[in-house]
């Protein structure tokens, strides 16, 4: 393998020439031109840079920790959106994102078989998605909340959250004004459970009383794929009847809703109100879809950038930053009758 002094004597520069333009934090320190013919002459020559040797010669791993309770959890179009997001944040500062999924069969388990991963100091610094950690203060973890009502114990921790609270009031407080007054949750498992009881206290505080629940079997959805929750509303059609308001986990969930209502020759808007939650499938359905619109992007990047300044600012307090980023409801045709 071509050596580092070879390509500087090559390209006429000097060896530390040479391996500012292959690091991706200093690169922007070398002209254009000569960086590019620096580039040119290791792409010929096959040479990469070794990961471990700069990892060992500058006491970084140049990459962030992304840990998740279970594989599946980032397997959802909306962990795709903000972990784009993150990671877009980490390559303009010259990081990487390394997923690190631990399993468990509950959360004291799965906080039990991260806190070796954080200790370890396999990165440079960590995020945890909906679980906290008991590893020393000066470990450079910060928790991500996917709402605002999740019990966490966030200790000395900065937390990236949003909160889902205001826009699900306002969407309540719209419904009532359409003259929608009976509200059901369809719930497909313990994944939601927050998000239900968000949905339960913005009806409770504008007077509509006691959101109902529908609970889909857990796992269902997953044997019946698109049809799960078409099949639920089906089963259950005499006990939905008495409900204006169908609330939804997500938009796949209130498509088949619409579908239903409409094998049945009702109205999404007029005969009832259909509501989902992530505006992921805004442009595949007619009527459009009532939704809450989480800030997935803004999330993900402030999330990367509060993981960054804990490297930036190893020595800085950073017990009790909370940064809080608010969902927003969209008012649209399956939930308006005007």
């Amino acid at each position: 393998m071509i050596s580092l002094a070879e390509i500087a004597k090559r390209c006429g520069v000097s060896i530390i020439t040479v391996s500012r333009a292959l690091d991706p934090l200093n690169s922007a320190k070398v002209k254009p031109s000569t960086r590019e013919k620096i580039l040119e002459v290791c792409k010929k020559e096959n040479f990469y840079p070794s990961f471990s040797a700069r990892s060992l010669a500058s006491g970084r791993t140049r990459s962030i920790g992304f840990i998740v309770p279970g594989i599946e959890v980032i397997s959802t179009p909306q962990a795709g959106i903000y972990l784009r997001a993150f990671n877009e944040e980490l390559e303009k500062n010259g990081y990487n994102l390394l997923l690190l999924p631990v399993n468990g069969s509950d959360w004291d388990v799965i906080s039990n078989n991260a806190e070796p991963l954080i200790l370890s100091g396999r990165c440079d610094s960590y995020v945890t998605v909906a679980f906290s950690v008991s590893v020393p203060p000066d470990r450079p973890v910060t928790m991500l909340q996917t709402t605002a009502l999740q019990d966490i114990d966030a200790g000395s921790f900065p937390v990236v959250c949003i909160s889902n609270s205001k826009a699900m009031r306002n969407m309540a407080e719209h419904l009532r004004k359409e003259g929608f007054g009976k509200p059901l949750f369809i719930n497909f498992g313990k994944a939601v459970m927050e998000r239900m009881k968000q949905w339960s206290m913005a009806f409770a505080e504008i007077g509509m009383g006691e959101l109902a629940v529908l609970d889909l079997p857990e796992g269902s959805h997953l044997v019946s794929g698109d049809t799960a929750v078409f099949e639920l509303l089906r089963k259950n059609q005499e006990y939905i009847k008495q409900f204006d308001i169908w609330v939804f986990s997500n938009d796949l969930w209130a498509m088949q809703a619409m579908e239903f209502l409409n094998e049945e020759n009702l109205t999404p808007g007029k005969d009832v109100a259909v509501i989902g939650f992530d505006n992921i499938e805004r442009n595949y359905t007619h009527p459009r879809i009532g939704t809450i619109k989480p800030p997935l992007t803004e999330f993900g990047r402030a999330a990367a950038k509060m993981a960054l300044e804990r490297i930036q600012f190893p020595d800085k307090d950073f017990s009790g930053i909370r940064v809080e980023l608010e969902s927003e409801a969209l008012f649209r045709e399956s939930c308006c009758r005007g």
